[in-house]
């Protein structure tokens, strides 16, 4: 079977052959949501107010709608969680460990406010784990993709395809990335733990794709958020040879918790440099 042949990808999602065709495949509508969201841009924004009091756009709601009538193609036998499905009380309640997770504009303030960092995050779970992820940024034209066995890639506006990997962080000063929006007090008691550290706030879930990319070492987090906001950058992450924690344990994050509410977690691109200076939160 063809990636993108309209055929379904299901069966053996354990091999990383099916895992990469169904990676490919989901370019092509991840870049169609990615211009309904600019259009809804373009002509406009309207938002209303869901029950939680966050904002919902047309071109979250578009957004949704192509991405899960694409997932429903490929890989029909796997349930989907969308953001705006759970909101209005539509997704399955009965998922087991395998499932589809997708925020169709991760960061839609930012996007209602005229700003840059807004995401269309889709990320597939495999026995609770991010095994495969998609980030695309559709004010700046980029995605990336990876997963688990699989590597990462960046692709521009103009498809071309460039390998991503974390960097190797040695003895180097840390680069640490942090939301400013939403950093709250544990965070800053974190940050302060590491004086030599720059700094940089960026928001949604492009903080994941520049630490696939190589841009940054760690991503840590302790303000609330659901999983659909972290499953495609986590996916994408572990491709790029990087990894995501709970921040109080040091266990690997899993998904499928009570209500899809995230637990306060640490992404790092070279983990294994990270635990060796002890900068992970639960070594300070």
């Amino acid at each position: 079977m063809t990636a993108g042949s309209g055929e379904s990808i299901t069966p053996g999602l354990e091999t990383p052959e099916a895992r990469r065709a169904l990676l490919d495949a989901l370019i092509k509508p991840v870049r169609e949501a990615a211009d309904a969201i600019e259009a809804v841009r373009e002509e406009g924004i309207t938002t209303r107010q869901k029950a939680d009091k966050s904002p919902v756009t047309a071109a979250d709601e578009a957004a949704e709608e192509i991405i899960e009538a694409a997932l429903k193609t490929l890989t029909p036998d796997i349930p989907i969680i969308g953001e705006e499905a759970f909101s209005a009380g539509l997704a399955p309640s009965d998922i087991g460990g395998t499932f589809w997770l997708i925020d169709p504009v991760d960061g839609t303030k930012e996007f209602v406010r005229g700003g840059k960092d807004y995401t269309v995050n889709v990320g597939l779970i495999v026995d609770y784990e991010a095994v495969l992820g998609v980030v695309m940024s559709p004010r700046e034209g980029t995605l990336w993709a990876g997963g688990l066995g699989l590597g990462a890639f960046r692709l521009d506006r103009q498809n071309r395809r460039e390998p991503v990997s974390t960097r190797r962080l040695g003895n180097r000063p840390l680069i640490v990335l942090a939301s400013y929006r939403h950093r709250d007090v544990q965070t800053k008691r974190y940050l302060e733990t590491l004086p030599e550290a720059k700094v940089t706030g960026r928001g949604s879930s492009i903080k994941f794709a520049m630490l696939a990319d190589g841009k940054a070492d760690l991503y840590p987090r302790w303000y609330a958020c659901s999983e659909w906001d972290t499953a495609a950058g986590h996916g994408l992450l572990v491709g790029a040879g990087g990894a995501v924690f709970d921040a109080a344990t040091g266990e690997p994050l899993r998904y499928a918790k009570p209500g899809f509410e995230n637990i306060p977690f640490i992404a790092v691109g070279d983990a294994e440099a990270a635990l060796a200076r002890q900068l992970m939160p639960w070594q300070r």
